[in-house]
């Protein structure tokens, strides 16, 4: 997989890289994925900017040294690797604890709150064309309309009318209706 994609394995460095120094120059922005991503230090957190302008924040950010799930092929042994860690809630124990950033991690975390983004700018939209929002499940808004009010296409257009940030981004949305939300 890296082998043939290479711009992302790139791009995992990239962001890596502007993680770690904006951790070690605090005050100081550093952009990353063509200036759509920025991290930022200030105080005890690292900021990391998206492109709609908001903020994901990570507390107390650190270089640390840590266990890497691979063998150093120079030593045989368990490599270790420096990155960001920060403090946060760990997904599978649902405690507080030291969590790692890597170029994978940075990058699902920016893309995921990007689509979040998206979805919260079109749900504002089709709230003001009418379409009440009852609902959203991941990146499905769920509405309650009458029969006979709007058509699926129109929210399909809505949701892929995008912001003066997401220009260039292949948005794309398929919709139905009926008479009870199913999956």
């Amino acid at each position: 997989y890296r082998e043939g994609n290479f711009e992302i394995k790139d791009l995992w460095a990239e962001l890596e890289q502007a993680a770690m120094e904006a951790v070690c120059t605090p005050e100081t922005v550093f952009k990353a994925a063509a200036g759509k991503l920025r991290f930022m230090r200030a105080g005890r957190w690292l900021y990391m900017g998206l492109p709609s302008g908001r903020l994901l924040s990570y507390a107390n950010p650190m270089i640390k040294k840590r266990d890497v799930p691979w063998i150093d092929e120079n030593t045989g042994r368990p490599a270790q690797k420096w990155g960001v860690s920060y403090q946060g809630i760990n997904s599978m124990t649902h405690r507080w604890g030291w969590q790692h950033g890597y170029g994978g991690k940075w990058l699902e975390n920016g893309d995921q709150a990007a689509s979040r983004d998206i979805l919260a700018y079109a749900q504002v939209k089709l709230d003001a064309k009418g379409y009440n929002q009852v609902l959203s499940v991941h990146d499905e808004p769920v509405s309650c309309v009458p029969l006979d009010f709007g058509s699926v296409k129109e929210v399909e257009t809505i949701m892929c009318e995008g912001e003066d940030w997401s220009v260039g981004l292949p948005l794309k949305a398929e919709g139905w209706r009926g008479p009870r939300y199913r999956k």
